[in-house]
């Protein structure tokens, strides 16, 4: 489903509507009729129904559809059509079903107050509070609003009133949907309402309660101010270092003494194949693939691709969704938008169960994403994955792909517990979308969705309607809402840090060298550098490059570390000879010597050879080395492969010998 047009309608949510003078193009009483009948039966004949909605919110769509036949034949305008399609749309009770208008008589804008509201769980019918308010809210009221107050009465109506009266405006696929829109709706007025929701004409008024039982009065006018808010009620994260963004996650890392947790902070379903790409590198790069993960999917919009995320948290194979459609007479048309496997499908199988007189197509795993017709739909976890625990921490604001996301993680128990809240329960399997023109032959034009098949939980449970439920529910309320979201992370940390994670050190020896004169060391940004002098720590000499001047004689060492381990390198002498030439001075470096190969770095240009003789404690000569000229005022010399042990090493200049120090090949 097409983004912009599920932004479009919730838009339209909060919308007042300008008429020009132009004539009425409504059609007669009898197209009116014909067209409500047409969508009636329509809708009868090629609804995908679910069991579970219909049984949880008593749904009986015929005789409620009925009740709303004299809004189509008696309409009086374009506008009143408008608010019959949506209220006929939203009688199915599908948040992912709407009413795409293009009526160019009916023009649509947005205004809304200065304050938000959350929907309060606590209790079994809808309440909402105060959540949060404009930064600049003093400018609009001089009202103080106490965040958590409950609202009693919106615009002088009792707040389960004002429910009733605007629900059928709203899309939801369950109660905990419905309360959820309803809560994000009420800061927002739109002539697409009933009129009777907004008697002080552009002024809102909410009459709220605090926790003592008093109750007072917000006056705040709607506008169509670009509000910023405060941001209450939003995660602190206290602790977590962010790793990498993308459209789709945030993730972030917390380290303990024995244990390390990943927060995966999904937010959307745009590039999900790119987006698990760009994480699974990051964990690699930050040694992290081992951790344990805490998925919070509690507020994320919706999309494609939720196999593709579970194969990176997933131990063992997996069972995905499924798919079906309603056999129907609009199949013919309906396949036309499809090729490949989708549209064999439809060509065949689907065409068989028609001549069969089947009610439902046979399911296929994922709508053929990622599966032929005949597999089991069992998907293997990635080659390269986390490899810990997983809490998952789920919500009802969210998108359709969440509900089937969510699913497949409970359903095949991969989260060791999930807590938070159901899903919204969304129909999410294929969907019918044709155009009308109303009355025929005007400019006016709809699009009229239907869910034309089940998603099929990895349980054989239809899921529209029927969300996978978390283990540990933990519901939104007045009282919890500042902490809430930390909440539900404390308590998914509290469970993963039983299960401790092995931490090794995968620090390399870090080696010292000399550029430019100085003392210098790898560099990685993710380390810490500690520089010593003669064992003895050098205050504030903690980067890659030692910043103070070497000194004579002085043995130096740099220390490494991340979060769990440290590492030194090995003793570098700085040392500085003279009484060659014209005072020659010149280091000699490494020392312990690892790689075999030995440096004697010159201070200038210096044209004689050199001799170094090695010879064991006893004094007895062990190897002897003649350098050519230097290059670039260096010689190396490759040390012989079969030394290792404590030496001297003795340095010679036309056979005088300049110098000795201790020699330690490893």
């Amino acid at each position: 489903m097409i983004k912009w047009r599920i932004l479009l309608i919730v838009l339209m949510l909060g919308s007042c509507f300008i008429f020009s003078a132009k004539s009425q193009n409504i059609g007669t009483a009898e197209q009116r009729e014909a067209l409500f009948d047409t969508l009636i039966d329509r809708t009868l004949r090629w609804e995908a129904w679910s069991p579970f909605k219909k049984r949880k919110n008593s749904i009986d769509y015929a005789i409620d559809a009925e009740m709303l036949r004299d809004d189509f034949v008696n309409a009086s305008s374009e506008f009143d059509i408008v608010i019959a399609l949506q209220r006929l749309s939203n009688l199915r009770q599908d948040r992912h079903l709407f009413v795409d208008e293009d009526f160019p008589r009916v023009v649509t804008s947005t205004i809304k107050a200065p304050i938000l509201f959350w929907p309060d769980f606590s209790d079994d019918e809808v309440r909402v509070f105060a959540l949060d308010t404009a930064r600049n809210f003093s400018m609009y009221s001089d009202t103080q609003v106490h965040l958590g107050d409950q609202v009693i009465k919106i615009n002088g109506i009792e707040t389960k009133e004002y429910y009733e009266l605007l629900a059928p405006f709203l899309r939801f696929s369950t109660s905990n949907g419905s309360w959820w829109a309803f809560a994000e709706t009420i800061s927002t007025k739109s002539s697409i309402f009933d009129p009777e929701l907004y008697p002080f004409g552009n002024t809102a008024k909410y009459t709220l309660q605090r926790s003592n039982g008093t109750n007072y009065l917000v006056s705040v006018p709607y506008s169509n101010d670009q509000h910023q808010f405060t941001g209450k009620g939003r995660r602190s994260l206290a602790g977590y270092e962010l790793l990498t963004q993308t459209i789709d996650a945030d993730m972030y890392v917390k380290y303990f003494e024995d244990n390390i947790i990943v927060l995966l902070l999904w937010k959307d379903f745009e590039n999900v194949a790119n987006t698990v790409l760009n994480i699974i590198r990051t964990a690699r790069e930050n040694n992290l693939l081992n951790a344990n993960v805490i998925f919070d999917i509690s507020e994320s919009s919706g999309g494609s691709g939720a196999p593709d995320l579970i194969r990176i948290l997933a131990q063992k194979p997996f069972q995905t969704t499924w798919g079906n459609v309603r056999i129907g007479d609009y199949l013919d048309d309906f396949k036309q938008d499809f090729s490949g496997s989708v549209r064999e499908w439809l060509d065949n199988d689907v065409e068989k169960a028609r001549t069969a007189g089947q009610e439902y197509s046979p399911n296929v795993p994922f709508k053929l994403q990622y599966f032929s017709k005949n597999s089991d739909g069992i998907m293997d976890p990635a080659l390269e994955r986390f490899t810990g625990k997983v809490v998952m921490i789920s919500g009802s604001n969210t998108g359709s792909q969440v509900d089937q996301c969510v699913a497949m993680m409970i359903d095949n128990g991969i989260p060791v517990i999930s807590l938070g809240m159901p899903c919204g329960g969304y129909s999410n399997t294929w969907e019918y979308e044709p155009y009308y023109n109303f009355p025929e032959g005007s400019d006016n034009w709809f699009e009229y969705h239907w869910n034309i098949g089940h998603t099929i939980r990895p349980n054989g449970e239809v899921l529209e309607g029927n969300p996978a439920l978390p283990e540990y529910p933990y519901l939104l309320s007045s009282e919890n809402f500042e902490t809430y979201y930390d909440d539900m992370i404390q308590a998914a940390e509290d469970t993963l840090l039983n299960y401790p994670v092995e931490i090794t050190c995968t620090l390399e020896t870090p080696e010292i060298r000399v550029e430019e004169g100085r003392l210098v060391t790898d560099f990685d940004t993710k380390l810490d550098y500690q520089w010593y002098q003669d064992n003895e720590p050098l205050e504030g000499e903690t980067g890659r490059i030692l910043l103070q001047s070497p000194k004579a004689g002085a043995f130096y060492q740099v220390e490494i570390s991340d979060r769990f381990c440290s590492v030194f390198s090995p003793t570098f002498e700085w040392m500085v000879i003279t009484g060659l030439d014209d005072i020659l001075q010149f280091k000699i470096y490494p020392n312990p010597l690892i790689n075999r190969e030995l440096i004697l770095e010159l201070s200038k240009k210096f044209y004689s050879q050199i001799s170094l003789k090695i010879v064991d404690f006893l004094g007895k000569p062990v190897a002897f080395y003649t350098t050519g000229k230097p290059q670039d005022n260096q010689i190396r010399i490759r040390m012989d492969d079969h030394l290792s042990g404590i030496y001297l090493m003795k340095l010679y200049h036309q056979d005088q010998e300049i110098y000795s120090t201790k020699l330690i090949v490893k």
